[in-house]
């Protein structure tokens, strides 16, 4: 009997806790009362989620939070950027070898506006990175570089 009503109550935490993080989801994403747009949760709420359990397991303030959450926004619009450049560019490969002959002048300026995009995405990641760990003191530095390394048990909250 009390196995079953655990288990319950575990359920419905389980449930609640996932409905919070849904809604902070949309509030950050679209404000307050905001509408949703576009086909759904998707990348996003994955990208929100991953956020917040590291936020969660650094255990940053509500000023920090902010910051990175800022910052990780902007390394999200960058690579939704360069992944949108490597779609228009995978387009005009395929025109290019639809041809007779492919011409190398053509593969140099797509292949180079590629290179632009990696190294403007690059420049993005790098100063987010920078500007989290300007806010973290030493023992977040710590449970950060655990996160990185791939040591899962770096103080679970």
């Amino acid at each position: 009997m009390f196995g079953f009503v655990f288990g319950t109550v575990c359920l419905m935490a389980l449930f609640a806790l996932k409905a919070s993080a849904f809604h902070r989801y949309r509030r950050f994403r679209h404000g307050p009362g905001g509408r949703r747009r576009g086909r759904g949760r998707g990348r996003g709420m994955v990208a929100f989620a991953t956020a917040e359990h590291i936020k969660r397991r650094l255990d940053l303030d509500e000023d920090q939070g902010d910051l990175a959450d800022h910052a990780i926004a902007d390394a999200q619009r960058s690579v939704k950027e360069m992944y949108g450049s490597f779609s228009d560019a995978r387009v005009e490969l395929a025109d290019l070898v639809r041809g007779e002959a492919v011409d190398d002048a053509q593969l140099e300026v797509i292949f180079d506006r590629i290179d632009d995009d990696l190294r403007r995405t690059r420049r993005e990641v790098v100063s987010a990175i920078k500007q989290i760990h300007a806010t973290l003191d030493e023992d977040q530095r710590d449970r950060m570089a655990s996160l990185l390394g791939g040591n899962r048990d770096a103080r679970r909250v």
